[in-house]
């Protein structure tokens, strides 16, 4: 049907290594009013049903869990 132009894991080759069963993924679809609908009504795959989530580049902004502050990672050092 050409709706789903691209699939991707969430963080790429580190989720196709891990060997978890389950994970975040990232569908590309071929058109913004496809896109709405599987928002609204979530996508089916090989019989299973998900609900879905609008992917936002700040979903991946990195949280520091030391002072829960955006941006940084506990293992950053300020100079």
């Amino acid at each position: 049907m050409g709706a789903i132009t691209r699939v991707g894991w969430l963080h790429g080759e580190r989720t196709a290594k891990s060997g978890k069963k389950r994970s975040s993924m990232v569908v590309y679809l071929a058109t913004e009013s496809l896109r709405d609908k599987v928002l609204q009504d979530g996508i089916t795959i090989k019989g299973a049903w998900y609900n879905t989530k609008l992917w936002t580049h700040t979903l991946q902004t990195p949280r520091c869990f030391r002072c829960n502050r955006w941006s940084h990672t506990q293992s950053f050092k300020a100079g």
